[in-house]
């Protein structure tokens, strides 16, 4: 049965820091290219690995460090219309709140994020890897200095 899943990690700790070798092989199985801020760096690796040359982004917001907070839409690409023919890519669907978000203005995209909990992993299309929600993920360009 397709679930919409592609990978998925056992639980294993409280954290997990991504490598850009995970980031990179999680970007490689998906297409896109709508990202929104979290999406971005996997935007650019996807959309390269497709030949794509545009890739647009939706501004919105839902955490405040650590802690989670209600999204915020800030701004979405006009030329997106109804979202019928663009990806919605994003590096985490964490609660789905923010793909949730879009969808309401996005209601035609296909939305798809590198990696999924299970309480976002229903907001998406497609997820390339799965972590258990008591999982913080840290990404490699979220730190001070890439290695």
């Amino acid at each position: 049965m397709d679930d919409g899943v592609i990978g998925s990690k056992p639980a294993v700790d409280s954290a997990v820091d991504l490598s850009w070798e995970d980031v990179a092989r999680a970007a490689e199985v998906l297409s896109g290219l709508l990202a929104v801020r979290g999406g971005l760096v996997p935007a650019a690796l996807v959309s390269r690995s497709l030949g794509l040359r545009s890739v647009e982004a939706a501004c919105l917001g839902s955490y405040e460090g650590r802690a989670r907070s209600e999204v915020r839409v800030e701004s979405i690409p006009a030329r997106a219309g109804d979202g019928e023919g663009w990806i919605v890519l994003d590096d985490l669907a964490d609660s789905g709140a923010s793909a949730r978000a879009l969808r309401g203005f996005l209601p035609k995209a296909f939305f798809a994020a590198l990696y999924a909990k299970p309480a976002g992993a229903s907001s998406l299309d497609l997820h390339a890897e799965s972590y258990p929600d008591d999982v913080w993920l840290s990404f490699p360009w979220e730190s001070a200095s890439p290695d």
